[in-house]
């Protein structure tokens, strides 16, 4: 018997055929017609996902500073020092003070150090205070230049005798160095901010050197630790000597900004509490039109589909359009921001 015939005799089957060039490019035109269709519809709804996380963040935020009103009735929610306040009713879960919708740049997120390490201790006669290092009503933070070119201007020196260092007219701007300055106020009343300045200076290997000026003060500053009240430096009044002190560092970013007047609004109504924002303080007076983001007349804190989500300070969270709450209009400010 003839075995020549190969498979198709032995099998009776019909050899399989491959794709014709025309049934591929079909194929090819509706799948990418498909990804056409549905890809804008993906990529919302993970947009709206990310939206509904950075709420999620903003209710974790109003709980804790409802806990914190619960258990300090007098205690004061100061903006400028709000992340340290809260922190301790958040479990540690620092990454809620970051948007989903964060890009990952400086210029987008505020780096928070030394916020449960160190304070000063101020004692004035026989009263003693308590000053957080970090930006706080009693604190300027500048960085190294705005430091040195305040300095160049009369501001922050022992010869001048002129007062209330005009702290708005210096906003923080990170500089990318990781060095910046913490100008103190010793509760003199003389709001010169040059009674201690600190330069502090994150040296890469979970460390931070802090260098210290003891300035124009007419107290007693001691650099202690929070955990057990414990002094790390005596810092003297009125030598201008400069000391080192090297700390270890703790570290979170934030790009939420609560409102600078957050300690006089009432709890209970619709003025923004903690924003989208650039900065950790969201003032008043800041110019949103000078944070123009990607889409032209929208600020690029306005992550959310060119909308910001924003906490009041009734407990709601409220996704916005930036003008709704622009404080650049009289009006909005009035209702959205001012006691």
């Amino acid at each position: 018997m003839c075995v020549s015939r190969g498979v198709y005799w032995r099998t009776g089957r019909q050899p399989a055929s491959a794709f014709t060039l025309l049934e591929l490019i079909t194929v090819v035109a509706i799948i990418s017609l498909l990804i056409a269709i549905f890809a804008p519809t993906v990529i919302t709804a993970m947009a709206w996902a990310r939206t509904a996380r950075c709420g999620s963040n903003l209710r974790e935020i109003s709980k804790a500073v409802a806990h914190f009103r619960a258990e300090t009735p007098n205690g004061e929610l100061f903006a400028e020092a709000w992340q340290t306040t809260l922190k301790p009713y958040l479990e540690g879960k620092t990454d809620i003070f970051v948007c989903s919708e964060y890009g990952g740049t400086t210029e987008e997120a505020t780096e928070i150090a030394l916020t449960d390490m160190v304070y000063f201790r101020v004692q004035r006669g026989s009263q003693f205070f308590q000053v957080e290092l970090n930006e706080n009503p009693y604190m300027v933070k500048l960085n190294d230049s705005q430091y040195w070119q305040a300095r160049a201007e009369g501001w922050l020196n022992n010869p001048n005798s002129a007062n209330n260092f005009p702290r708005d007219e210096w906003p923080y701007q990170d500089d990318g160095t990781g060095v910046y300055w913490l100008c103190m106020e010793d509760y003199g009343g003389d709001w010169d901010f040059k009674d201690v300045m600190t330069k502090v200076t994150n040296n890469g290997d979970g460390t931070t050197t802090l260098y210290m000026i003891s300035g124009t003060t007419g107290h007693h500053n001691t650099l202690r630790w929070k955990s057990d009240d414990s002094e790390i430096a005596y810092i003297g009044s009125n030598n201008w000597t400069g000391m080192d002190q090297i700390v270890p560092t703790e570290e979170h970013q934030t790009s939420y900004g609560m409102n600078e007047h957050a300690q006089d609004v009432r709890f209970d109504g619709s003025k923004v509490l903690v924003m989208d924002y650039v900065w950790i303080v969201a003032r008043p007076m800041h110019n949103w039109a000078a944070q123009i983001g990607p889409t032209p007349g929208v600020p690029r804190f306005a992550r959310h589909m060119n909308k910001m989500n924003v906490l009041l300070s009734g407990g709601e969270v409220v996704l916005v359009r930036p003008e709704q709450i622009d404080p650049a209009d009289p009006f909005v400010r009035a209702y959205r921001w001012e006691p």
